[in-house]
């Protein structure tokens, strides 16, 4: 799910032009926050993720909001893991059973992103790009309202919080 869609941005800053321009910009204006808001409460955009991890048993990935494991392969032979009964615990993955995965460095693919984007994530977003949209409009927004008022929301949002 993306983290904000252009008709959503239009329609916070209230904008009724129907123009590609404006689309267009909105859409730069909606890539370029969407790594920075990632970066603050891990992946929003779902998308697949592929991780070299050591595992001990078990594996932390390196992102949060992890969907789905798609495979799992020993990296030193190439064998292929059964992802069958693989639960995912934040950023941790294990067998349900309680079996280990198999020690050393393991290949890991899977899906990464949030499903559902939290409100407080999404009109953080907005704020953001409302933020960016009056600077292009040449309206006088004071300086120090633009850090605080883009991370106020997404800030209420910690990274390893289930989200769906």
């Amino acid at each position: 799910m993306a983290l904000v869609t252009v008709a959503e941005a239009k329609t916070f800053l209230n904008i009724q032009d129907v123009s590609a321009a404006i689309d267009t910009k909105l859409t730069g204006f909606i890539a370029g926050i969407t790594p920075v808001v990632e970066r603050r409460v891990g992946p929003v955009e779902v998308r697949t993720e592929t991780s070299v991890v050591r595992s001990n048993g078990q594996a932390v990935l390196p992102f949060a909001n992890v969907i789905s494991i798609q495979s799992v392969t020993i990296r030193a032979t190439g064998t292929t893991v059964t992802t069958t009964g693989i639960v995912v615990d934040g950023t941790r993955i294990k067998y349900a059973s309680g079996a280990s995965l198999p020690y050393g460095d393991l290949t890991i693919a899977y899906t990464v992103g949030m499903t559902v984007v939290p409100s407080n994530i999404k009109y953080g977003a907005l704020e953001i790009i409302s933020q960016a949209w009056e600077t292009q409009r040449n309206k006088e927004v004071p300086a120090f309202l633009i850090p605080y008022r883009g991370k106020a929301w997404p800030m209420q949002h910690d990274r390893n919080d289930d989200c769906a």
